[in-house]
């Protein structure tokens, strides 16, 4: 795999799991998807896959506590404050991610990051 087929596969590790996850909610299978077929293949690709599965997951996970709230005595107002928080995470992190994998770099989000360096040795 050539550099500039990293990047971009780095690049669509974190921008196809936004698009799915805007159209289906499920944006983390895209990434789990990628990072199987690139595993063995590119550590750089596997890094971003991985992370922005991690990613997603988390922002899943962080969505359903907001339906949580809504849904019991904590009430709507903290509901639609992890709405948004969450909303503006899950656009402004992957795109930022996608742009720092299209121009080579190892750019680890917040929170799960970490987790992926470990995991996938970068």
């Amino acid at each position: 795999m050539t550099a500039e087929q990293e990047r971009t596969w780095g690049m669509l590790s974190h921008a196809l799991p936004l698009a799915a996850t805007l159209v289906t909610g499920f944006g983390w299978l895209a990434a789990l998807a990628i990072y199987m077929i690139h595993k063995d293949k590119s550590r750089f690709v596997a890094f971003h896959a991985f992370q922005a599965m991690l990613f997603q997951i988390a922002l899943f996970v962080v969505m359903a506590v907001g339906v949580i709230a809504f849904i019991t005595v904590i009430g709507i107002p903290v509901a639609f404050l992890i709405w948004i928080a969450a909303a503006i995470a899950g656009l402004i992190y992957p795109i930022l991610a996608a742009i720092k994998a299209n121009e080579g770099q190892v750019y680890a989000l917040p929170i799960v990051g970490d987790v992926a360096r470990r995991t996938t040795g970068v």
